[in-house]
């Protein structure tokens, strides 16, 4: 049983003097937010090195993942080998099914970003060590972490045969002076979520 209110009248008047302004809140909140988005532009200016590795999914567990022990990477995979009869939308009606049945959680499928020629996988950062996210991503070894589990899809019939490529490119936060780990997290995501804006992966959500 809920027990009454009895000073609900106290606690509604508590501040009396309260004003609430929502314009000065929004104007401050428009001024910090142009500044990060000057300041991501600045980054954004300096991303122009993608580095490529291909990977077959059937082969992902053996990549050797020395070389990805970096912090703050963007980084995106793009399918290479979709055809006319196993296109973007067989794809990702695939996943769709498979997230239905399996414990390993999968990445949100985005079935409004097909069109028949799409094969912009998945877009991703990781603030933190790359080659723990890309141990995610090609090991399947945990049930908790949202990851593409490419070991768990490489046991599937009609993706057995995926290949891709993967490309990244680490943020130089230290040329823009940005020490703040908050605030590389905040421009990390701005960065992830404008490649979601122009690319429509087929997997994965923007800004998260």
């Amino acid at each position: 049983m809920k027990r009454p209110l009895k000073n609900w009248k106290t606690n509604c008047t508590k501040h009396p003097n309260m004003r609430i302004n929502i314009l000065d809140a929004t104007k401050m909140y428009t001024h910090k937010l142009e500044d990060k988005l000057q300041l991501v532009n600045e980054i954004a200016k300096d991303v122009s090195d993608f580095k490529k590795i291909e990977i077959d999914i059937q082969t992902c567990q053996d990549i050797d993942l020395s070389e990805f022990e970096v912090y703050n990477v963007i980084y995106l995979f793009k399918l290479t080998n979709l055809t006319k009869e196993f296109d973007d939308c067989n794809f990702c009606k695939e996943i769709s099914a498979i997230k239905k049945k399996t414990k390993y959680k999968l990445p949100q499928v985005n079935e409004i970003n097909t069109n028949k020629n799409n094969d912009v996988l998945y877009i991703g950062k990781s603030s933190g060590l790359f080659s723990t996210r890309l141990r995610n991503h090609f090991s399947s070894n945990s049930l908790k972490t949202y990851s593409l589990q490419l070991p768990q899809l490489a046991k599937q019939k009609k993706l057995q045969h995926l290949k891709m490529e993967m490309f990244y490119s680490q943020i130089d936060f230290v040329k823009h002076g940005i020490t703040d780990h908050d605030l590389k997290k905040e421009l990390l995501e701005m960065l992830e979520s404008s490649l979601h804006l122009q690319h429509k992966p087929l997997l994965g959500r923007s800004g998260h």
